[in-house]
């Protein structure tokens, strides 16, 4: 496993500049355009209010559906020149930055690491992970194509990606949905006791 991360580190790499890229770009922009915090706002109270009315246990099983079935998708459409796990990346690296925006200037910094931290220290880096998967698999299909003949095989790369997806993003994604539906809540329960 661990020499396999190492492969993929030049892309795991770019996968972190794009994310943290994305993420600073949608603060930015919140703080410069008001409206676009209020476009998110909205869109996390539409998302967020049909949970409501769930229990946590399913919760959790949504949060691990969505995630596990979006990083999937962005890792096997990668192959289309790596092209969808960086729009992937950006689109949510800019939801994050802007919602980061939305909670501290309401809530406080303190507010928004105690509600993100738990869950993110998991669920983030798998998702990196899982992107990075989809990216060397898109220049390794561009390559193919158009580049210079390569000694690997794309087929044993996919099933190397599919194989440590199956193994072990999806339990980590598994654990950080039963830590954001479960762990989450309550330190920022904790965080509001203590306000």
């Amino acid at each position: 496993m661990n020499a396999y991360l190492n492969e993929i580190k030049p892309y795991l790499g770019l996968a972190f500049l794009v994310f943290a890229g994305a993420s600073a770009f949608g603060y930015v922009l919140a703080f410069l355009d008001p409206t676009e915090t209020l476009h998110v706002q909205r869109g996390v109270y539409e998302q967020a209010r049909p949970l409501l009315d769930l229990q946590s246990w399913q919760i959790a099983l949504l949060i691990f559906l969505n995630n596990s079935i979006k990083v999937f998708f962005s890792m096997a459409l990668g192959l289309v020149f790596a092209f969808v796990p960086i729009l992937f990346l950006f689109v949510n690296g800019q939801l994050l930055g802007t919602f980061a925006f939305l909670v501290q200037d309401s809530l406080g910094w303190g507010f928004f690491t105690t509600g993100i931290i738990p869950h993110g220290i998991i669920e983030i880096p798998a998702v990196l992970v899982g992107a990075a998967f989809g990216i060397r698999l898109g220049f390794l299909a561009f390559s193919k194509l158009f580049g210079p003949k390569s000694e690997i095989s794309l087929k044993q790369e996919i099933k190397r990606a599919v194989s440590f997806y199956l193994r072990v993003l999806l339990p980590v994604f598994f654990l950080a949905a039963l830590v954001e539906a479960y762990i989450s809540p309550f330190f920022l329960a904790l965080f509001y006791s203590v306000l």
